[in-house]
């Protein structure tokens, strides 16, 4: 899955290789003009790529950066263990302390 990531997926974890997958936008201001961040979640069977077409449409009318994840287990982010029922928790987690929602 990880050759099959786009050009502007981004991950967090494991150096770049794998580990939480997702994609951002800003306006056309940049991110210094960022007023709010919006953070979009997919549903079960789907992925980051189910809010591609509309994410650089609502970073320029609200002024806003967007970014869209890969929840564990789907799109390109690494599958978790079988004893991991807190991944979709922790991957939200390692974006924030790593300062991708900032």
């Amino acid at each position: 899955a990880f050759e099959a990531r786009f050009p502007d997926s981004k991950f967090l974890g494991n150096g770049g290789k794998g580990g939480v997958h997702y994609v951002e936008t800003v306006s056309k201001g940049g991110i210094e003009g960022t007023k709010v961040s919006i953070v979009c979640l997919h549903g079960f069977g789907a992925s980051s790529g189910s809010f591609r077409a509309a994410m650089q449409t609502i970073s320029d009318s609200l002024n806003a950066r967007v970014i869209a994840i890969d929840m564990p287990g789907f799109g390109l982010t690494e599958r978790p263990g079988p004893r991991d029922s807190q991944e979709g928790f922790n991957a939200l987690n390692s974006l924030s302390q790593a300062g991708a929602l900032s």
